[in-house]
């Protein structure tokens, strides 16, 4: 979990702390120094653990081993490269059959085909980017940072720097949503050819701006028969494809089928139900570890204070000040696994490449 963002979403209740490029370079950098020294010298504390869950002694016991890395917030792809590295270089050998890292649009456009190389570099081999949406008037009652236009760009981009996996985020449900314009939505979607979709019904969050609209009577949620509306038409426009169901955090989901024997759908969100040994060395989360005597430490979930600093595994907080010198924005934890996993109900599904043609038979899109 990387606790950083630009702004908060309208709809959010992650936590997470404000870093805006209105800051000077200086205070950034001691944002993200801080943690990420937090969170190698957990990865530190926890070095045992790790290795024993990826060396095969978890194995042992019936337990799948760990072969994901997620990193998702927040706003990961506000981390320079550089932080990002030094927290992947401390976790030992990258060899992960899958490597995730959640951007937002404006992020990618800003950064350009250099900064989505780099992600690569790293080892970087699926984005996960926040859409939610291509009107440009609910991205701005959403509070996103990006626009339609830096959608698509960034979606570009990302092709251009050779990723063949990405999924989309969208969000649906929204009153204001209409019937039409989510047909539209999702259509615009589909005509991207993202390798994975994932949609989420809008749910209003503790400690949201959202949650402080509704009780003040400043917005008025969907109607039931509207949401239901929402999901059959999604459920119907990418039904033509699906072949398995499978779940992400404690949402239903559904997978799609790709020329890949096992699909495009994400590994870390189709295996966190699960017993498979989650390890969260970053503030809020919390982490299943690998078996290891009932008399140990560590033998339940693990969590984490809301704080970027969290070095806090086995509940012992660490004692350095935040940057920010306030309390934590959302001082409780999360339960899921997928990082949006809490909005209900939602779908995913892989989507299979066009057919390819004799002068380019490996290139999924053109």
């Amino acid at each position: 979990h990387v606790p950083f963002c630009r702004s908060f979403c309208t709809y959010c209740g992650f936590y997470s702390e404000i870093c805006s490029r209105r800051e000077t370079q200086q205070v950034q950098n001691r944002f993200f120094g801080d943690y990420a020294d937090a969170v190698c010298a957990e990865i530190e504390a926890r070095r045992a653990e790790i290795a024993a869950a990826r060396s095969g002694s978890a194995g042992q016991t019936g337990i799948s081993l760990p072969d994901t890395l997620y990193f998702g917030g927040g706003t990961p792809s506000v981390l320079p490269i550089d932080v990002l590295k030094r927290i992947v270089e401390a976790l030992g050998p990258s060899d992960y059959e899958e490597f995730t890292v959640e951007v937002n649009p404006d992020d990618i456009v800003s950064g350009g085909v250099s900064y989505a190389a780099a992600l690569r570099d790293l080892g970087v081999n699926r984005i996960s980017m926040g859409v939610q949406s291509f009107d440009d008037g609910i991205l701005r009652w959403m509070n996103r940072r990006h626009d339609a236009a830096q959608a698509r760009e960034a979606f570009r981009l990302l092709r251009a720097a050779g990723f063949g996996n990405i999924s989309i985020d969208l969000i649906f449900g929204l009153s204001q949503l209409s019937d039409g314009l989510w047909q539209e939505t999702l259509a615009e979607a589909l005509a991207l050819r993202p390798e994975h979709i994932s949609a989420y019904q809008l749910s209003i969050e503790d400690d949201s701006a959202l949650d402080e609209m509704v009780r003040d009577g400043r917005y008025a949620e969907a109607s039931d028969e509207q949401c239901r509306r929402q999901y059959d038409t999604l459920c119907r426009m990418l039904s033509e494809a699906i072949t398995t169901r499978y779940p992400i955090g404690r949402c239903p989901a559904a997978k799609r089928s790709t020329t890949a024997p096992t699909g495009a759908a994400s590994l870390t969100s189709a295996s966190a139900p699960a017993p498979t040994p989650s390890l969260f060395p970053s503030p809020a989360p919390a982490s299943s570890p690998p078996p290891v005597p009932a008399s140990a430490p560590g033998t339940a979930r693990n969590w984490h204070a809301a704080t970027p600093q969290a070095n806090c595994y086995y509940g012992i907080p660490s004692a350095k000040p935040s940057p920010s010198g306030r309390p934590p924005k959302r001082p409780s934890c999360s339960h899921s696994v997928h990082p949006a996993a809490s909005r209900s109900p939602c779908f995913a599904g892989s989507l299979p490449p066009p057919p390819s043609t004799p002068s380019s038979p490996t290139a999924p899109f053109s």
